[in-house]
């Protein structure tokens, strides 16, 4: 249901694999969906998804992040490389927001890309909405048991 996409992430950083979940949308106009939420994983266009997830309009990506901690920009370099850039960034936190590291909202207003935090369940929801407007939005989810 999906294929394996190799990234070099920014600052030389070496390889990273991500695995892309309905990769098949990406040939048309179709947009994702997350369907399901558990504590501990995500499920998108009926793919169960234990993981943090990178959600975009037409794919989602398995996100290598295990807590708030661990998102940094080159954690998000996914974003740059989307073709066109994402509009919005729905952080969602986990089951509580937090602050995140400054500098990874300091590269995102660098980039152009407007973002809101919030927990997990109300950015999965806002994500399905705007995205069924047909915005160009990305969520970006953690757990709710992820670590804060």
């Amino acid at each position: 249901r999906g294929c394996r996409w190799m990234l070099r992430a920014a600052g030389g950083g070496g390889i990273e694999s991500m695995d892309v979940i309905g990769a098949r949308a990406m040939r048309g106009p179709r947009r994702v969906q997350i369907t399901g939420y558990s504590a501990s994983s995500f499920t998108v266009d009926d793919v169960s998804i234990k993981n943090a997830v990178l959600v975009f309009p037409q794919f989602a990506l398995v996100w290598k992040v295990r807590s708030q901690k661990d998102i940094t920009r080159d954690s998000l370099i996914a974003l740059e490389l989307f073709n066109p850039k994402p509009q919005t960034l729905i952080i969602g936190t986990g089951a509580h927001g937090s602050k995140l590291d400054p500098r990874v909202f300091s590269h995102l207003r660098a980039t152009g890309i407007s973002f809101e935090m919030m927990d997990t369940q109300t950015a999965l929801s806002t994500f399905n909405v705007l995205n069924a407007e047909l915005r160009n939005v990305v969520a970006a989810l953690l757990p709710a048991d992820c670590i804060s």
